[in-house]
């Protein structure tokens, strides 16, 4: 599995081949819409992210010594930003997600 710092270089390369902001918000919701449904039985007071003005959930799982997130949103461009959450963390080990 690429590193951390290798999956963040690719994000910033595809935004980078993107040279105007609404195909940079076109692609961030893209990424959203491809995101696997979050189970209902995920979405509760635990997971909700607070202080966000939309409604955002974030279930976290660690198997093995590895992060698996699990996300969903109300806003089109949260679950977008959501996704790039769970592209770079999930699946990776504990100790380089804590670092």
């Amino acid at each position: 599995m690429p590193s951390i710092q290798e999956i963040q270089a690719g994000i910033v390369e595809d935004f980078t081949f993107l040279p105007q902001w609404d195909e940079r918000y076109a692609y961030l919701i893209e990424l959203g819409q491809k995101m696997p449904p979050l189970p209902d039985v995920y979405k509760n007071e635990e997971n909700l992210v607070r202080g966000c003005q939309s409604t955002v959930w974030l279930h976290r799982e660690c198997h093995d010594g590895n992060i698996h997130l699990l996300a969903d949103s109300d806003s089109l461009i949260v679950k977008g930003l959501a996704a790039l959450l769970l592209q770079v963390y999930s699946g990776q080990p504990a100790k380089d997600v804590a670092s």
